[in-house]
């Protein structure tokens, strides 16, 4: 379902024409923008959902086939990352991390072999821990890696490329249309469809009415959104 599809639907609902006014063309490209991020909250796993003892959500990635087939647009593999003096810099459009890996050579009988290992996440204080005690030091057969504001660190910082999986946030949609005498003409060419799979695209369009309805002061039209939506319909 392409953007105006989506919108003529919206017009549908509502029970407005074009010119009804009910959500004008460039008020549907903010609230697109707003719907993207709405779903992405969900997807990944909403805190409002978290129960004292008991910090799990009802959706987040990777929970079941369902969700990852839901989320694995948003999968990005960097399989020979660069890693600068042992920093890797947030790529464009980062969200999370997701796993690292370091591959090295090591010689088995005479014969080069390649060695992966898991770099580990640490906490800061974890971190701390291993950095200070001999034994545990971080080592190109112990790697970690720590999550900080200005870049993702791994130690040793002698390892200069890493295998780097990490969630990217969705495509920003872009709703770009051709005003013309009392109606809307659709630029294809210059807009952005979400990068949602279609099945997800229903809820995408519950989530404007929503707002919609909000606006309009229409709370059926709210109450609707909200039913569809508990129902997964």
């Amino acid at each position: 379902m392409t953007l105006f599809e989506k919108y003529e639907f919206i017009e549908y609902i509502t029970n407005k024409d074009y010119n009804g006014n009910v959500i004008a063309p460039d008020q549907y490209g903010e609230l697109i923008v707003s719907a993207n991020i709405d779903l992405f909250k969900k997807k990944t796993g909403l805190p409002e959902d978290y129960q004292l003892g008991s910090p799990i959500t009802r959706e987040y990635i990777d929970a079941n086939k369902i969700q990852l087939a839901d989320t694995k647009h948003l999968k990005v593999r960097a399989a020979t990352q660069n890693v600068s003096s042992g920093v890797i810099a947030y790529p464009s459009g980062y969200f999370l991390d997701d796993a690292i890996r370091y591959s090295y050579q090591r010689n088995v009988d005479g014969d080069s072999v390649t060695i992966t290992k898991v770099v580990e996440a640490l906490s800061e204080a974890k971190y701390g821990d291993r950095a200070g005690n001999w034994t545990k030091q971080p080592s190109t057969k112990n790697p970690v890696y720590v999550v900080r504001n200005d870049g993702i660190y791994i130690y040793p910082a002698t390892i200069a490329t890493v295998d780097f999986n990490y969630y990217k946030y969705p495509t920003t949609p872009v709703f770009a249309y051709l005003q013309r005498t009392g109606y809307i003409e659709y630029n294809a060419g210059g807009s952005t469809e979400f990068d949602w799979p279609e099945r997800l695209h229903m809820d995408l369009v519950r989530i404007i009415l929503g707002y919609v309805g909000i606006n309009i002061r229409e709370a059926q039209l709210s109450q609707y959104a909200e039913i569809k939506k508990k129902e997964g319909v």
